[in-house]
């Protein structure tokens, strides 16, 4: 496997990076119980700063 930093082709790295990041979301969509190497959920949503009182008011399964 060619590491991504070894990688001489911009466009060819780029194509990998976004393969690669919309399978981490699809993932993570499918199934957002499975423990990932970063927050996900209501613990991810109040970190980066969005309101309790907003999120209290979203289905459980949104967040």
């Amino acid at each position: 496997m060619v590491m991504l930093a070894q990688m001489k082709d911009k466009k060819a790295l780029a194509e990998k990076i976004h393969t690669a990041v919309c399978q981490m979301y699809e993932a993570v969509s499918v199934n957002p119980l499975q423990n990932f190497h970063f927050p996900v959920g209501l613990h991810a949503a109040i970190t980066v700063g969005y309101p309790k009182k907003r999120l209290a008011t979203l289905p459980s399964l949104a967040v």
